[in-house]
């Protein structure tokens, strides 16, 4: 029945809490109140699910982040940072290579 319908878009759109809340307006007006009732709920724990996953991912990105900092610039024993060897982001960039040299070697006459 209906129920075990809504029990399965529960579990193919749980990470899709837009499309649980949007797939009711597919279903017939008479079973439209109690599958609004049913995927709502399912609707805000996966909202809950994918605002704690990405606020774990903002720490993790953060904690990177400062970890790269942290060892580009090691503490010397004095406490004054330590200056990081040129990388290939700050090195400067090379001169452009010399233009092609041209050959002295006749050329063959154009027709005509």
């Amino acid at each position: 029945g209906i129920k075990e319908v809504l029990d399965e878009v529960s579990v193919l759109f749980a990470d899709h809490p837009d499309l649980l809340k949007e797939f009711t307006y597919f279903l017939p007006d008479a079973v439209q109140a109690q599958a609004k009732a049913q995927l709502d709920i399912v609707a805000k724990e996966s909202e809950r699910r994918l605002r704690a996953r990405d606020s774990q991912r903002a720490i993790l990105q953060s904690a990177e982040m400062s970890r790269r900092a942290a060892s580009k610039q090691p503490a010397l024993a004095s406490g004054a940072p330590k200056q990081a060897p040129p990388s290939a982001e700050t090195a400067p960039t090379p001169p452009p290579p010399p233009p092609p040299q041209f050959s002295n070697e006749p050329q063959p006459a154009p027709f005509g």
